[in-house]
């Protein structure tokens, strides 16, 4: 739509709408996906140390002791892609004192330093 706007014989107040629809078209999927990458704990960097570990996230961090750290496993099952691909994700959800603190893959070395360390 925005393009033939922009190259067909339509005034100059259309072209203007057309542009703007074109920047909106590239810019809202970008806009997008940066603010997807910062709210799903990318930033999000675990400390591992002999009497607990430290979670750091966007400026804030949470302390905890190796007895105050309760970790679940959990496993997810989900779809992705156009043909629908099946997976399985299993993931060590780590909290303390009721407040989640973050969740890693169990293939991960922090995954198997924290399961040792616990």
């Amino acid at each position: 739509m925005g393009i033939g706007l922009l190259l067909g014989p339509y005034p100059t107040t259309a072209r203007t709408i057309a542009a703007v629809l074109l920047v909106c078209a590239v810019a809202i999927p970008v806009i997008g996906i940066r603010a997807e990458g910062r709210l799903h704990h990318r930033d999000t960097r675990l400390h591992i140390f002999d009497h607990g570990l430290v979670v750091t996230r966007s400026g804030h961090h949470a302390l905890c002791a190796w007895p105050d750290l309760r970790i679940e496993e959990r496993t997810e099952h989900g779809t992705y892609g156009s043909g629908g691909q099946r997976f399985t994700a299993h993931w060590l959800h780590l909290s303390a004192h009721g407040d989640p603190l973050c969740r890693l893959n169990t293939r991960s070395p922090a995954a198997r330093h924290v399961t040792t360390e616990h």
